[in-house]
């Protein structure tokens, strides 16, 4: 049997297994029927003019001009000779005006609202996964659930969506059981599977997210995509999809730790070794490299390797740093930037300085206390992530209600604030600058690929509260440096009072929400240990609570031991150590973590199980 068939059915066996459309919605099963477009003929996969039998033009030859008025509004005629129902349209419609730039973010604007599109007319499975994830990002983005609160239930938006993404999967079955794959197929498959996993992403799916991306690098592995030789008008598609599956893999690198063998991720390279003697010519170009660094940075495994093998991997990854940032250096010292491009610096600039703090920690190799040596980056990082969200508020944000455009959580494909910050307010025991990074993951909720803020807040809001409540010198150094009661907050940063900056929006029932009794309680004994807390905008809790709060003060106290003599702010017993990141059930994950102490002393980790927005 041919390999490339084996390969369909392999994929193909996936997809349909974990289907979970009746289960997750409740409605009936309407099956893996033959739902390709009207106007086609069922066991054809693309569309083709019979009468002429005129070769394809190529995609750059293609592409119809984009009109400014053809994307200033969602609900715009489209650009592009249509076909299919009213519904379809005006969802194909929104993902051209509105979805695109969540895929595209800084860069691929052209292959996402351009590209994508024009081929979308010519291949049945990628126009319903468009049409798809239209409408369910329409519905993320009109859903009036406060950030804190999980999202629950069905509406028209997603029963069109999961019609469409069932009519895209069965149309890609037919695609890929063909004898003769073209790269232009293989290409479109490979965007075809970009979509599914963000619309699994944006239900909150990730298990789902997860298979589609597996799938994706497995093709891209078979068909060789990067050694491939293509052409200038094939570059830029090959290039979108290679960095998106890098950025996507290197999201779901930290959830690999403990579930190996039920997840069964591949460890091959997606882009291969970067060479030293490479010159930048465009800020893309930088930008594809340093992910690319970043994504063998996140796959050391330091189970599989000796101490002098990880060694030499770091100092290699180290050296590569390096060179990326003198090669950036004197890319920005020949040109100048565009508008576009000057946007794009201080994300990439985040990004770099994300991937100094991990190797700075590698490098040293010493113990936990050595992030209390990486202030200059903490602080990097969070001004950073401060521009980027600055530069976010004034993006429109079609779709979701007026009385919600500043608090409504956002969704973008890559990842951008939520991973550096998570790093900085965990790691940075630094007490203004941690809850810095805490404020700003609370303040711009977001969903980036499979990486939620909000679910991110709680866990930082967590780790605070294990460390600082059961750390003596944490304590006594608040009490020494605490102000009175009247200033409790001059020594901290000033919190943002600007139109783009609001407080998100919390439902009035969630103290009944898995960590807001927990987050009431931790502001109320930290206020009364005269701990400056206000960053973290912890509501505060009714008198009536006295009682529950001092017995949660009397197990914190309960639980204190000793502390070691290395770390500043927060010993090194009493320090996070390990965290680890579980798929729990469909929707929900299990995050264990473990302090100096309790692997010292064998403790069961702290878990705490999540919900996806």
């Amino acid at each position: 049997m041919d390999n490339r068939f084996c390969e369909a059915l392999k994929f193909l066996s996936s997809l349909l297994a974990s289907c979970e459309k009746c289960t997750s919605t409740g409605r009936k099963c309407d099956g893996y029927e033959d739902n390709v477009l009207e106007t086609q003929p069922a066991a054809r996969s693309r569309v083709s003019n019979a009468a002429t039998k005129q070769p394809k033009p190529s995609r750059a030859g293609a592409l119809v001009p984009v009109s400014a008025a053809a994307t200033a509004q969602p609900y715009s005629v489209s650009w592009l000779p249509f076909y299919g129902g009213e519904l379809q349209k005006r969802n194909f419609d929104f993902f051209q005006s509105v979805t695109s730039s969540a895929l595209s973010s800084f860069y691929g604007s052209q292959f996402w609202a351009q590209e994508t599109l024009q081929v979308a007319h010519q291949y049945p499975a990628l126009f319903h996964a468009i049409t798809a994830f239209g409408s369910i990002h329409h519905s993320y983005l009109s859903d009036e659930t406060p950030s804190d609160v999980p999202r629950i239930g069905t509406n028209n938006h997603i029963e069109f969506g999961l019609s469409e993404f069932n009519k895209a999967i069965k149309s890609m079955s037919a695609l890929m059981t063909q004898k003769e794959l073209s790269r232009h197929d293989q290409q479109v498959i490979l965007t075809t599977c970009v979509l599914f996993t963000g619309l699994s992403s944006l239900q909150g799916r990730q298990s789902q997210a997860f298979m589609h991306v597996k799938n994706g690098l497995r093709m891209i592995h078979h068909w060789r995509l990067n050694h491939q030789m293509i052409t200038p008008e094939e570059k830029n598609a090959v290039d979108m999809l290679l960095l998106t599956f890098v950025k996507l893999d290197t999201q779901i690198r930290p959830y690999l730790v403990g579930q190996e063998s039920l997840l069964q991720w591949t460890n091959e390279d997606i882009v291969g070794a970067l060479s030293p003697q490479r010159t930048f010519q465009t800020i893309f170009e930088a930008y594809f490299d340093l992910e690319v660094l970043f994504n063998k940075l996140l796959r050391l495994n330091f189970n599989e390797h000796s101490f002098k093998q990880l060694a030499i991997q770091i100092e290699l990854l180290t050296n590569q740093g390096d060179i990326w940032d003198r090669q950036f250096a004197h890319l920005l010292s020949t040109m100048t930037p565009t508008a576009s491009e000057l946007d794009a610096l201080d994300f990439i600039q985040l990004r770099r300085e994300y991937a100094r703090g991990i190797l700075s920690c590698l490098v040293i190799n010493a113990e936990d206390n050595v992030h209390d040596d990486l202030i200059p980056i903490y602080q990097a990082i969070i001004d950073l992530s401060e521009s980027v969200l600055q530069k976010d508020s004034y993006t429109p944000r079609h779709g979701v209600p007026d009385s919600q455009k500043l608090e409504h959580p956002i969704f973008v494909l890559g990842s951008t604030i939520i991973e550096p910050l998570f790093f900085t307010a965990t790691r940075c025991r630094e007490p203004t600058l941690r809850r810095r990074a805490l404020y700003l993951l609370r303040l711009c909720p977001r969903r980036e690929g499979i990486c939620e803020g909000m679910m991110a807040a709680k866990i930082v809001q967590k780790v605070i509260e294990v460390e600082e409540l059961e750390c003596p010198r944490c304590i006594e150094w608040h009490n020494n440096h605490s102000s009175p009661a009247t200033t409790t907050t001059r020594s901290l940063p000033p919190t943002p009072t600007s139109p783009q900056f609001l407080p998100i929006r919390i439902s009035p029932h969630s103290q009944n929400n898995n960590f807001r009794i927990t987050s009431e309680s931790i502001n109320v004994i930290l206020n009364h240990l005269d701990i400056p807390t206000s960053p973290l905008n912890y509501p505060t809790a009714p008198k009536t609570r006295v009682a529950k709060i001092a017995a949660t003060k009397s197990r914190v106290a309960a639980r204190k031991s000793q502390c070691s003599g290395k770390g500043k702010w927060v010993c090194e017993k009493h320090r996070v150590v390990e965290t680890q990141f579980l798929l729990f059930t469909e929707r929900q994950i299990k995050i264990v973590i473990w302090t100096g102490e309790d692997c010292e002393l064998g403790r069961k980790g702290r878990e705490m199980v999540l919900t996806w927005w």
